[in-house]
């Protein structure tokens, strides 16, 4: 069979520093199918999974697209990661099995719990004592899951570009880092892969980590497989441009969960003049689902926790009016504002167009008017002034979505190894990260989970160890 030509993305320069994990407990590595190993291991994608695998292949070449290291994660802001079972959450009382947390993954992640799941709980505090291990520190005590109100997110120190240089930090002896290199093609024959094409020229292997990042950085890949309308999305992530996603259509990888993804941002809707219109974390909102009720606190605009109850309260109503808008409407001219608005002459008339209870509408109309003066309280814990005054035309919206993370991607087995279509295994060809949807596509439900890095640093040492074991290491 004649060479497959498929095209890539790439990455990084150099370190030497040695790192090991312990062996992953309970795991039983098995052959890879892959031939007798020549050429040295490469790594696309210097992204947290690369560089972490990056730290247990000696001797191996990561290419980076980009000009630095780190992926999105070097300019990460939320810095939380989901840990389970640490010494500091026994410490804490947090002793609940494995098992506990997979009865609750459908509540907090939209879908049911894996096999990687389970190791992924299983071996996740391992990931936290590792980092630490990298010199990184976590922000005491950890906080709360929105959904189980467990203490499972730590909140690393290290700003992005720290966390980052502490991962390239622990690259394995011999390891090249190659920034703004990428790889553009993938070689391969009967017997798997065979090479990694650069500007630079080939590189001969048959051990390759794809560890692109996923695909929410195109547009037409997130429409195609979303479940909110085309139009309603914006792509800002133009690094997850969804090379995986074309790698696996050219070679025939199985692919899966692609319509589970992290989205961020509620968005007021499309504009007259194309787009999706933005809404800062104090918009003049608020977010009832079809009873007319509210259910979270709309100020926290960008974070999964608003995400997360937008899914478990689909449909949802965006209600404020035309004055309160307008009083805010710094990211748009007053035109486009306007134009994504249903106006109505009351409230009533507004329940009726929107399908919405009006006997709840009405009740929550008028809580928020006390809100707003300051005589009552909100119990969803929203200040008193970033409630919209409701003293304009009641008006309603469409929310839409500003996407953040791939929870479904190339299809691995409990290794990370790349699966063909039919569930076979493509010789020489591990995946980890995003672009294995975080981990492991549906590990993360229809949603995911907020800290999901970790399950992207787990996978890319999962991915190095059975490299390693499938006797392809130094």
């Amino acid at each position: 069979m004649l060479p497959v030509w498929l095209i890539v993305a790439g990455c990084t320069t150099g370190r030497d520093s040695a790192s090991a994990w312990d062996s992953r407990p309970g795991s039983d590595f098995v052959d890879s199918g892959t031939a007798a190993p020549f050429g040295p291991p490469v790594v696309i994608g210097a992204g947290l999974a690369g560089l972490a695998a990056a730290a247990d292949l000696p001797g191996a070449i990561v290419l980076e697209a980009s000009d630095a290291p780190g992926g999105r994660a070097a300019n990460w802001g939320q810095r939380r990661f989901f840990f389970h079972g640490t010494d500091v959450q026994v410490a804490l009382g947090a002793e609940e099995s494995v098992e506990e947390v997979m009865a609750d993954w459908p509540s907090m992640t939209g879908g049911e719990a894996t096999d990687d799941t389970r190791t992924f709980l299983a071996e996740s505090a391992s990931v936290h004592d590792r980092m630490e291990a990298l010199g990184l520190r976590f922000l005491d005590p950890p906080g709360p899951d929105l959904i189980t109100g467990r203490d499972e997110l730590f909140t690393v120190e290290a700003e992005g570009d720290e966390l980052a240089a502490a991962f390239v930090a622990s690259a394995a002896a011999g390891v090249e880092l190659r920034l703004s290199t990428p790889a553009t093609s993938l070689l391969v024959d009967d017997s798997g892969l065979i090479g990694v094409e650069t500007a630079d020229g080939v590189i001969e292997t048959n051990r390759v980590l794809l560890a692109t990042g996923g695909y929410t950085g195109r547009i037409d890949i997130v429409e195609r497989y979303a479940s909110w309308p085309a139009g309603t999305w914006e792509a800002p992530h133009e690094e997850n441009s969804g090379f995986a996603w074309d790698l696996a259509q050219s070679l025939g990888l199985g692919l899966s969960h692609l319509d589970a993804m992290g989205a961020f941002d509620g968005y007021l809707g499309d504009y007259a003049g194309g787009g999706i219109l933005p809404l800062g974390t104090a918009a003049p909102l608020l977010w009832v689902d079809r009873t007319g009720q509210r259910f979270v606190d709309e100020s926290e605009l960008g974070s999964i926790e608003l995400e997360t109850a937008f899914w478990a309260h689909d449909p949802t109503t965006v209600v404020t009016t035309d004055a309160d808008v307008l009083s805010f409407a710094y990211l748009g001219t007053d035109d486009e504002y306007l134009s994504v608005l249903r106006c109505y002459p009351s409230f009533a008339a507004l329940a009726a167009a929107e399908g919405v209870d009006p006997v709840g509408l009405q009740a929550t109309v008028e809580a928020v008017k006390a809100f707003h003066a300051a005589t009552a309280t909100d119990p969803l814990g929203r200040a008193g002034y970033d409630f919209p005054a409701l003293a304009g035309t009641p008006c309603a919206a469409t929310e839409a979505r500003k996407t953040a993370k791939s929870y479904g991607g190339v299809t691995v087995d409990d290794e990370g190894r790349a699966l063909m279509a039919d569930g076979s295994v493509l010789p020489g060809l591990w995946v980890a990260g995003e672009a294995a949807g975080m981990g492991a596509p549906g590990m993360g439900g229809l949603r995911g989970f907020d800290g999901s890095l970790s399950a992207v640093v787990w996978s890319g040492w999962r991915a190095a160890a059975s490299m390693n074991a499938a006797g392809i290491g130094p």
